[in-house]
């Protein structure tokens, strides 16, 4: 059954979605009985309130409940779609882009010219979306923390070098000699005991720069975070990412002007076995770029 709006709200046809570790983190009474976040589609309705969106106006964005055929979407929340884009690769950019651009938006201390940026995480969803959002603004060195095997990879996104966090000597190596002027964390309170609160720090000590995390797994963190939108923790910035049109209009300009794609590691249909695939992927922390469920021929 398709839904209906409220006079300040648009439902879409739903073309691809893709998928974030907080839908699998929070519970469902905090993001609805259905999974998803990110998704890119097709305006069915337009409920009375809204302006600037038509029905049939192609659409990318946040929509609560997006692992489904239909979904409801806040407009200030979803942008107009480039044509050059398709539906896989919009919906793999909503919320790794935007925690990539709300973390960078940090740096402010120098042109980005005579930046150093640090991205932890480097091969994930959130990490390349950092790399390249780094690259895009033009900073002077981007150090990608990731294994070995993703190096190469990672390095074409736009990293200048790459510390494999399975080195325990390469990273002692980059703790002694980085003075980063921003560590983006995107790794820490993964699942897997991730801790790189203590190490990021230290590559700050010399430069005054900033250390933002994207994760935590402290209760009273994520408190604050639910109050303030921000929290410390162990000498980093923990944040939480606003979701809003604005920015995500500019990230779609960055990459246009960039000539940069999201990076979509695992493409699948939108099947129960297939979707449990994709969460099985995404949970092992170790799938690269973004995992999207393509909807686009799935019949309705």
């Amino acid at each position: 059954m398709k839904p209906l709006p409220e006079p300040n709200e648009v439902s879409v046809r739903v073309m691809a979605a893709s998928l974030n570790p907080a839908d699998y983190k929070f519970s469902k009474e905090a993001l609805g009985p259905i999974f998803g976040i990110d998704f890119s589609g097709v305006i069915e309705s337009v409920g009375a309130e809204v302006h600037g969106f038509s029905s049939g106006d192609e659409v990318w964005g946040i929509a609560p409940g997006c692992l489904a055929d239909f979904a409801i979407a806040n407009p200030d929340k979803i942008t107009k779609k480039e044509p050059v884009w398709d539906w896989v690769h919009a919906a793999a950019v909503p919320t790794a882009y935007l925690a990539a651009y709300q973390a960078l938006g940090r740096q402010k201390r120098k042109k980005w010219s005579d930046a150093t940026v640090v991205v932890i995480g480097a091969s994930g969803g959130t990490g390349i979306a950092t790399v390249q959002l780094a690259k895009a603004f033009g900073a002077s060195v981007i150090v990608g923390i990731c294994s070995a095997a993703k190096a190469q990879f990672v390095l074409q996104q736009g990293a200048s070098r790459i510390v494999d966090y399975n080195d325990s000597n390469a990273m002692k190596d980059a703790e002694d000699s980085t003075s980063a002027d921003l560590v983006v964390d995107c790794a820490s309170a993964s699942g897997g005991g991730e801790d790189y609160f203590s190490w990021s720090a230290k590559l700050v000590q010399t430069s005054g720069g900033i250390c933002v995390a994207l994760s935590s797994e402290k209760n009273e963190t994520w408190a604050e975070l639910m109050t303030n939108g921000t929290a410390a923790e162990n000498g980093s910035e923990v944040m939480l990412v606003q979701q809003n049109a604005e920015d995500l209009r500019v990230i779609q300009a960055l990459l246009r002007q960039a000539n940069m794609l999201p990076v979509v590691g695992k493409e699948l249909p939108f099947s129960k076995r297939d979707i449990d695939t994709a969460y099985d992927a995404l949970k092992s922390r170790r799938a690269l770029g973004k995992i999207v469920i393509n909807m686009h021929e799935h019949p309705v």
